[in-house]
């Protein structure tokens, strides 16, 4: 199929749409979680109340919020877009050297992105008097780490989130160019989550994330490298809260004198990776890419995005009022 501006506004606006329909499920599905949950733990459940134990451990109750949340809006997402062409190819096989740049990348420019929305969730905090810790998410969920928590941040969510956007969306966006996929993909990566903070780490994670995908025609590297970014962070997180129950302060400052240093060693290993390899991988992407520039204003001036990011947008100010 020629790939003309019609074909690229018709494709991405569908794309756009769909993350506006996810969007929106995601709202519906947590409403009728709470309708489950109410009906379930009632009278009127009967001889379905055996299932009011799922909705109230702690191994299984985030698991099964999220299934309404995120897991049947995805469903429900993919049947919306799975019939755009999508590119098809064998998977193959990347090198340990760089899957461990890509990590280190990964990791080093996440800290600098969060330190980046840490600091003008910060000065919107001086300017509106609300907390900054209310303007990330993140820390509310990272403050109540049960067993069902635990297993969503460190595998259900990394999975599901890379099989959406590297797995439905990026194939279907790969036909107009794998950079034009990459940078696409990362972008409505960034914007899904909602708040200023994430949106910032979470796009250029997705920058690397998606060079994984087109290196390797699939998504196995890219789950890898989320479950480790995401377990890294959550082992630190019950580190800390163990050492602040324990009470005792030499620990305490020495970790967290350690943990500074990892990030800092996060931190240049990313800048080394990235002038030594990094810039050498957008370099060899460019050189094969065929339709960038062509129709690429298309890609972001289309109906679609344009509705998504408006969401996202006002998902993001949210958290500053």
């Amino acid at each position: 199929m020629e790939l003309n501006k019609r074909t690229y506004l018709s494709a991405f606006t569908i794309l756009g749409l769909a993350m506006c329909l996810y969007s929106g499920l995601q709202l519906v599905g947590a409403y009728v979680y709470v309708l489950a949950s109410d009906w379930i733990s009632g009278l009127e459940a009967g001889g379905f109340r055996w299932l009011s134990g799922l909705f109230a451990s702690p191994l299984t109750r985030v698991p099964v919020q999220y299934l309404f949340v995120l897991g049947i809006p995805s469903l429900l997402v993919y049947l919306s877009v799975c019939w755009l062409p999508a590119s098809k190819g064998t998977q193959k096989k990347v090198p340990a050297s760089v899957i461990a740049a890509a990590l280190v990348m990964a990791m080093g420019f996440g800290y600098v992105f969060n330190f980046t929305g840490t600091i003008i969730n910060f000065g919107i905090s001086l300017a509106t008097g609300k907390s900054a810790l209310e303007m990330n998410p993140v820390t509310e969920m990272l403050s109540m780490l049960e067993p069902g928590m635990i297993l969503y941040v460190c595998l259900i969510g990394p999975f599901m989130e890379e099989v959406m956007f590297r797995g439905v969306f990026l194939r279907r966006a790969r036909r107009f160019g794998d950079r034009t996929a990459i940078l696409y993909t990362a972008v409505l990566f960034g914007m899904m989550h909602g708040n200023l903070t994430q949106f910032l780490y979470a796009t250029a994670i997705g920058l690397i994330l998606g060079y994984l995908a087109v290196s390797s025609n699939g998504i196995r590297y890219c789950v890898l490298v989320h479950v480790l970014i995401n377990s890294y962070s959550t082992y630190l997180t019950l580190w800390s809260l163990f050492l602040e129950n324990m009470g005792i302060s030499l620990f305490t400052a020495l970790f967290s004198f350690g943990v500074l240093a990892a990030v800092a060693l996060f931190i240049a290993g990313a800048v080394w990776f990235f002038v030594s390899q990094g810039v050498f991988w957008w370099r060899e992407l460019r050189a094969r890419e065929r339709t960038f520039g062509s129709g690429f204003r298309y890609v972001w001036e289309n109906p679609g995005f344009f509705l998504f990011a408006v969401i996202s947008l006002l998902e993001m100010v949210s958290y500053f009022l």
